[in-house]
Formats: C-alpha cells, sequence, structure tokens
C-alpha cells in the first residue's frame, strides 16, 4: 500500500514522500538519504522498502528541502536545516502511529542528520556507511581549488543536478558529532562495507566505543552504496531485519 505523501517541514515548504503502509502497528522505518541524494538512494531505499515490506515492517522515504521532488534551495541548505526536515518527518508520522515503534535508518550523511536530530520519539537507530566524522571524509573533497573557483564564480557547485552551496560545505568542515553521539541511549546498529571510497569504515570502527548502546556489523567487500555485488544488499537487509527483530 503505496502512498505519495507531501508534508510541510519548519520552513513552510513541502517535502516529498513515500509512506509504504502494510500493517497500521507494524513498525516504521524512516529512511535519511545521503548527500546529494533523494528518496530513492539509487535504487538502495526501494529495494529495502520492498525488502522490509515482505517482513511486515512500513517504511516512510523522503526527499530533504531542495532535493527530489520536494521544494526548496539546495545552495541554502545545512546540517541544521536538514537535522530539522528529518524532526517534521517524525512528528507528521508520530500523529499518525501513535503506538507504533519508529526507527531511524541513515544512509551516509542521513546518519549524521539522525544523530544531530536525536528525537525523543525514535526507538532505534540504524546507520548504514555512516559519515560520522565529516570533516575527514567529506570536507577535503568539496575544498579543492576547482571547487572553491566555481563557489567564488557562481556561488555554487555542480553536483549532479544539483547545486550545492557553501553553508553546508562550512557545515562539513566544523561538524563534531562524538559529543552528540554520546547523548544517544537508543540501540544503534552501524553496518559498513571495507571497500567504501566514500566514507572510509575504519571511521565507524573508530566511533563504536562513542555510542551507549550499539552493534557493528562489517561486509567484507562492499561499497557505499553496497551495489558492487547484489549479494552485500541482501546481507546489509538481513543484518539490519535481524537486529531490529531484537531490538523491539
Amino acid at each position: 500500500m503505496q502512498e505519495h505523501i507531501k508534508f510541510k517541514n519548519q520552513r513552510d515548504k513541502f517535502l516529498s514522500a513515500i509512506l509504504n503502509n502494510g500493517r497500521p502497528n507494524s513498525p516504521l522505518l524512516i529512511l535519511v538519504h545521503g548527500f546529494a541524494g533523494n528518496k530513492d538512494e539509487n535504487g538502495l531505499f526501494v529495494e529495502a522498502e520492498d525488502y522490509f515490506a515482505t517482513k511486515g515492517l512500513n517504511t516512510f522515504r523522503f526527499d530533504l528541502e531542495g532535493v527530489g521532488e520536494s521544494e526548496g534551495d539546495f545552495r541554502e541548505t545545512t546540517l541544521t536545516k536538514q537535522a530539522s526536515d528529518l524532526e517534521s518527518a517524525i512528528s507528521y508520522l508520530a500523529n499518525m502511529y501513535s503506538s507504533a515503534k519508529i526507527g531511524v535508518i541513515g544512509f551516509s550523511l542521513g546518519a549524521t542528520i539522525a544523530i544531530l536530530n536525536k528525537n525523543p520519539k525514535v526507538d532505534f537507530y540504524v546507520f548504514w556507511s555512516p559519515a560520522i566524522y565529516p570533516a575527514v571524509d567529506m570536507f577535503p573533497r568539496y575544498h579543492t581549488p576547482k571547487i572553491l573557483n566555481e563557489l567564488q564564480a557562481k556561488g555554487y557547485v555542480d553536483k549532479g543536478k544539483l547545486k550545492v552551496g557553501s553553508p553546508i560545505i562550512e557545515d562539513f568542515k566544523t561538524c563534531n558529532l562524538e559529543s552528540e553521539i554520546e547523548k544517544m541511549s537508543n540501540p544503534v546498529l552501524l553496518v559498513h562495507g571495507t571497500k567504501d571510497p566514500r566514507i572510509n569504515y575504519l571511521g565507524t570502527i573508530k566511533a563504536k566505543p562513542l555510542f551507549l548502546n550499539s552493534h557493528l556489523e562489517i561486509i567484507e567487500g562492499a561499497n557505499h552504496s553496497y551495489k558492487e555485488n547484489p549479494q552485500h544488499r541482501q546481507i546489509l537487509f538481513d543484518k539490519t531485519y535481524q537486529w531490529i527483530q531484537k531490538n523491539l
């Protein structure tokens, strides 16, 4: 039962979402996409939606402001604004699913957003290929002479169909999640592949002890989106579902 939804964020912009609602009282998984991604996340979230539907879990995937079918200008986005978009999604869904468990699955920078949000209505978190250290893993990629020249000339950088402004790049530089992580008491699953060329899996291993209640799964040979080998996504989904079942 897939439903296309529009809901407003805190800046009065409509955000686009897809709710896959099979069982009203079943746990609901909110999927948060990565930097310059969208609610499909190159098929990863679509496949995840299909997989979790077979397990009786509901999913909600949405476009952050300025992305995909959502309103707004991505050039003005910041980590704080993106975290508030997640807040709006959780608030919207909590009214519909007052008795259901809510989990957040954050992919890549989506994990950063979830950590910054830390909504008390969330029962558990799952972080796939998490960008826990953006200053190390992301800022250097967007602080090159070419990008700096492009920012100075145009005021933004082209990334696919999106225009990226300097505010979020500066956020990458200053973002430090360690103190935020130490405040999290919810169960957290961390999953990372050893062949991730974008976010080094060693950072996830380093961060694990910071979480009060976490479990780590390393998928040997998997890349950032678990796409190199079809089996990697199957492993990712199976490990995630098994962990969720234990922590409901």
